[in-house]
C-alpha cells in the first residue's frame, strides 16, 4: 500500500486498489461486497481494523451488522462515493478520521453507543445534510465537522460536555445553534467561518467561551444575564440578547427609530436596562409647516398665491392675484 500525504491533521489517502468480492476485516469480521451496486456489507463481531477500503471509489454504502464493536480510524476516509453508511447499535467506538473526506456522504445512522463524535469524524463530508448525534455522547472533537458546506441543522443533546476546536469551522449552511445547559466549553474557533450562523444560543451560565474567539462577529448570541456569554459577547462585539424573562421591566429614557414627518408618525423604542427586551411607542406625526409662495401677475398671465407646506408641499389654499 502507497500512502500519499495531504494537508491536514491526519495523513490520506491511500491510492486505490480493486476491492475483492469478500474477505476480512478484523480479527472476527468480515466483508462481502457487490461490485455492481457498490454496496459494503460488514459483519462479525468485534472490532473493522483494516486499511482496504481507504480511498475506494468502489464503495457507494456500507452497512455494518449488529456485533460490530469498533471502527478503525480512517477507515473510509477519502471514499468519495460513498453516499450512506448504517452503523448498529453494538458500536461504541469510532476511530479518528473514519469518514473525513467522504464527499458524497448524505446520511449515515449512527449507534446510540458511542460516547464521542471523534477528531475530523465527518472532516469535509462536503455533502452531509444531517446528523442525528445519540444522547450518550459527551464530546464533540476537534474539526470533528470541519467544512461540512451542506450541514443545515444539528441538535446537540443535553449530556455534550465539550465542544472542541474548529468542531464546526467552515460549516456555512448553519444557520443556528443552541448549546445546551450541560455544555461546559467551547473551544477555540469551534464555530469559525461558519458565515450563514445568525443565532448561537449557550445556556450554561458559566460555560467556559476561548479567549480567542469561538464564532463570527456577525453571530447574535443569547445567554444569560451576567453569563460568561454575555461577557463574551461584550469583548468580542456580538449582540447579545438575553435569556432571561423579567417580571418588571427597567426601561431606558429611549431613543427615536424613525422620526415623525408632517406625513408619517415616527417611532421611539424603549430597551429593558436588564433582559434587553424592546418596547415601542408612536410619536405623532408633526404639522405641517405652511408658508405663501406667491407668483406674480403680468399682462398675459395671473399670478397667484400658493399656501403650501414648505417640507412635503402639501397645498392647503391657492389664491388668483389679478
Amino acid at each position: 500500500m502507497i500512502i500519499v500525504s495531504v494537508s491536514g491533521a491526519i495523513p490520506a489517502f491511500a491510492l486505490e486498489t480493486a476491492l475483492e468480492s469478500s474477505g476480512a476485516c478484523g480479527e472476527n469480521a468480515s466483508y462481502t461486497f457487490n461490485a455492481d451496486t457498490g454496496k459494503l456489507v460488514i459483519s462479525g463481531t468485534g472490532n473493522v481494523d483494516t486499511d482496504i477500503f481507504h480511498s475506494n471509489e468502489q464503495i457507494k454504502s456500507v452497512v455494518m451488522e449488529n456485533g460490530i464493536t469498533g471502527i478503525r480510524k480512517l477507515i473510509f476516509q477519502g471514499c468519495k462515493n460513498i453516499n450512506t453508511i448504517t452503523m448498529p447499535d453494538s458500536v461504541t467506538e469510532v476511530g479518528a478520521g473514519a469518514f473525513s473526506f467522504c464527499t458524497s456522504l448524505e446520511n449515515i445512522s449512527l449507534s446510540g453507543n458511542i460516547k464521542a463524535i471523534s477528531f475530523e469524524m465527518f472532516n469535509n463530508c462536503t455533502s452531509l445534510k444531517s446528523v442525528t448525534i445519540p444522547s450518550g455522547v459527551t464530546e464533540i472533537g476537534q474539526m470533528a465537522f470541519n467544512s461540512c458546506i451542506n450541514l443545515k441543522a444539528l441538535i446537540i443533546p443535553d449530556g455534550v460536555h465539550e465542544i472542541q476546536t474548529h468542531a464546526f469551522s467552515g460549516c456555512t449552511g448553519l444557520s443556528e445553534m443552541k448549546m445546551p445547559k450541560s455544555v461546559q466549553t467551547i473551544n477555540q474557533g469551534a464555530f469559525e467561518s461558519c458565515s450563514n450562523l445568525s443565532k448561537l444560543t449557550i445556556e450554561n451560565a458559566n460555560c467556559a467561551l476561548d479567549e480567542n474567539g469561538i464564532a463570527p462577529k456577525t453571530t447574535v448570541i443569547y445567554g444569560h444575564n451576567g453569563s460568561t456569554t454575555q461577557e463574551y459577547a461584550k469583548n468580542f462585539g456580538n449582540k447579545f440578547v438575553s435569556l432571561d424573562v423579567c417580571s418588571n421591566h427597567i426601561w431606558n429614557s429611549g431613543k427615536v427609530t424613525k422620526a415623525a414627518t408632517c406625513t408619517a408618525a415616527g417611532v421611539k423604542t424603549y430597551t429593558c436596562t436588564v433582559c434587553k427586551a424592546t418596547k415601542t411607542e408612536t410619536i405623532a406625526k408633526k404639522a405641517h409647516t405652511y408658508k405663501n409662495y406667491v407668483t406674480k401677475a403680468t399682462t398675459s398671465q395671473n399670478g397667484s398665491v400658493v399656501n403650501k407646506c414648505s417640507v412635503c408641499g402639501a397645498k392647503k389654499s391657492t389664491t388668483t392675484v389679478y
